[in-house]
């Protein structure tokens, strides 16, 4: 490897290591539900907590874009929620109808 790629290496490195050890700050948000498996909107994080106030079942799928390879979809029931841990919100998939609310942990 060159100079500028070690370099390039070490502060991608030094970044991610900022950004697992910072403090996370929660953001709300929501997403209104088609019915079939939706990508959330891209946000880098840490978590993303859903949180079932529909009053339907909503399902979700989480997805790591390099792992090559699908993942089951698991079933939300209403009045409950899940926190699951990922670097990127777009990784989780949800469906279902209504509005799903959803935290960001950053």
């Amino acid at each position: 490897m060159e100079n500028n790629d070690l370099l390039r290496e070490q502060a991608k490195r030094l970044r991610q290591i900022s950004h697992n050890t910072a403090n996370a700050s929660d953001v709300s948000r929501s997403i209104v539900l088609s019915g079939t498996l939706t990508a959330l909107p891209t946000e880098l994080c840490r978590y993303v907590t859903l949180l079932n106030t529909t009053g339907t079942a909503v399902s979700f799928q989480v997805n790591s874009a390099t792992s090559g390879t699908g993942a089951a979809t698991i079933t939300l029931p209403t009045g409950s929620g899940v926190t699951i841990e990922t670097c990127e919100t777009d990784f989780v998939k949800v469906s279902g109808s209504g509005t799903l609310g959803y935290i960001v942990s950053q």
